[in-house]
Formats: structure tokens, sequence, C-alpha cells
């Protein structure tokens, strides 16, 4: 998992078409699986008005606001998630952007 720190633009439609790379420069929450199919990512991208991103294996990632980058190593057997089990959660809303290893899906 990790944590990198960025702006906290909102993501509407009108927001995404007018501000160059805005999910790259929102504050976001990279975490890499391991699934059955390969490597997974998912990214939490923070927008205006969010207030925190949670885990349920870590809970509160965001704030404290820092201005680096923080990064956590976890074991496989650490973090188990089931298909339709609770990951995580925005206090407020924001968006989710998935990534999977080419030809996997």
């Amino acid at each position: 998992m990790i944590h990198v720190p960025g702006d906290l633009f909102s993501v509407n439609q009108a927001s995404v078409q007018t501000i160059p790379r805005l999910f790259a420069r929102n504050e976001r929450v990279i975490n890499i699986f391991s699934t059955e199919i390969g490597k997974m990512a998912l990214i939490e991208v923070g927008a205006i008005f969010v207030s925190s991103i949670d885990n349920v294996w870590h809970g509160e990632v965001t704030p404290p606001s820092k201005r680096f980058i923080q990064k956590w190593d976890y074991e496989d057997d650490e973090v188990s998630l089931t298909q339709c089990e609770e990951m995580g959660r925005f206090n407020m809303g924001s968006t989710v952007i998935l990534l999977f290893e080419a030809d996997k899906i």
C-alpha cells in the first residue's frame, strides 16, 4: 500500500475534462494485490471534500496530511479479501481506478 499526497480536485466529469492529469495529481492510495489472475492495482483517488481514505486492514490512511510518499508492505497472509468483501471506504466519496496485467481479463 502506497499513500501519495497531492491535490484534492473534484473528480466530476467537468473537472476530469478540464484539469490535465487530474487522477495523477490528486491524493491517492495505491494498493497492489496478487490475485488468481495476476497482479491487480486498486487506486483510491481522493477528491474535494474527502476527509479520509480508510482500508479494513490498516484503518485510516489519510489524514494525517503529509507531503511525502508513505509505503507499507504486507505479507500475502496479512491481507486477504474475498470477492465482494469490503476493502475500504472514502469518508465522503471519490473514485477508484482498477488496473490489471495485460491480457489477464
